[in-house]
Order: structure tokens, then C-alpha cells, then sequence
């Protein structure tokens, strides 16, 4: 891929069209690669959930910053508009990501939803907010992350009395944005 995306660089400035072409390489899904026993992609630990986004916009992105605020590829498509200067759509899903490329290193208090088999037996919801990843399973134990003092997911605080707060206030968020039929 990084010979491929070369290519297409190299002929941007070729044809001198560097300057004013905005670059977006993204992917559906992270993978699962061993960690924590599991291969594929059918879980929310983020080696899973997470997608590489790597976006240059001539005359706003500098050079490889790196933002560390939470981002959803809902937010692309009004990304793209708003570089491009179109106008943002009515209805959509997520907001652009315009001010995490002026500024990269303000970190934004944002929250990113995912759902796989939405309704199955097998359905599963994740929200993440701040430091926290709450996830939902239909027929199965629910997870909370901290992120921060635990990246590697290792220790489920969901059951732990001293997260119930933080629990019941990621849940309902979470089924404010789509409650599964089964928990109605």
C-alpha cells in the first residue's frame, strides 16, 4: 500500500495537482492480529475498531501531526465537503473533522458509537468517550475500558461497583443513539 500511495503522490506532483488535492487513506476495520487470543475483526477492542486515517489538505494539514481525538469515519463524508467547500448535508451522522486537522494538538471531547449484527442474537454496541469504552453485548457480559490507565483492555471494569456510575451513564448514552430490541 505504501508503494501504491507513493504512486499516486508522485503524480499528483507530477501533474501539479499537489497543492490543491486533498488526500484521504482510510479503511473499514482494523484487524484483530492475535491480541487477546482472536483473529478478524468482530470485536470492539481497538486493535479491531480502530482504522488508519491519514488526511493532507494542502494549506491546512502540517507535515505528520497527529491528533489524538477519537474520530469516526462517519465524519468523512462532511470532512471532504467542507475541504472541498461544499455545503455540509442536512442528516448526517458525524461532524467534520476540519478542526482536529487546523489543530491537531487540541485534544476534543468526542464520542464515537459502533455496532456489528445489529439485530441478531449475536448484536453488539460500543460507545467511547474520553478515556472510557463501554461495550454492549445482547446476549452477553458487558465491558468498560479505561483506555488511559489500561490501552491494552486487559481489565474489564464493568462489573467492578465502583464503575457502576460510569456504567449506567455510557449505557444510556449508548441506547440514546440505538437501543437494541432486545434491551427495550
Amino acid at each position: 500500500m505504501d508503494d501504491c500511495l507513493g504512486r499516486v503522490l508522485n503524480a499528483l506532483r507530477e501533474l501539479d495537482l499537489e497543492k490543491d488535492t486533498v488526500i484521504l487513506y482510510t479503511a473499514d476495520h482494523g484487524e484483530m492480529l492475535g491480541e487477546h487470543g482472536l483473529w478478524q475483526k468482530f470485536v470492539f477492542y481497538e486493535s479491531s475498531v480502530g482504522v488508519p486515517l491519514i488526511v493532507r489538505a494542502p494549506g491546512i494539514t502540517q507535515g505528520a501531526a497527529r491528533s489524538k481525538t477519537p474520530v469516526s469515519l462517519v465524519q468523512v463524508l462532511p470532512t471532504l465537503l467542507e475541504l472541498c467547500g461544499l455545503p455540509a448535508l442536512s442528516g448526517l451522522d458525524g461532524a467534520s473533522l476540519t478542526p482536529d486537522l487546523r489543530e491537531p494538538s487540541k485534544t476534543r471531547d468526542t464520542t464515537v458509537f459502533s455496532e456489528f449484527n445489529l439485530r441478531t442474537p449475536r448484536a453488539k454496541y460500543m460507545i467511547r468517550r474520553g478515556d472510557f469504552k463501554y461495550n454492549y453485548y445482547v446476549n452477553d457480559m458487558a465491558e468498560l475500558y479505561n483506555l488511559r490507565q489500561d490501552p491494552k483492555e486487559m481489565r474489564n471494569l464493568a462489573l467492578e461497583p465502583a464503575s457502576a456510575g460510569t456504567v449506567s451513564e455510557l449505557k444510556a448514552q449508548l441506547f440514546q443513539w440505538h437501543k437494541p430490541e432486545e434491551a427495550k
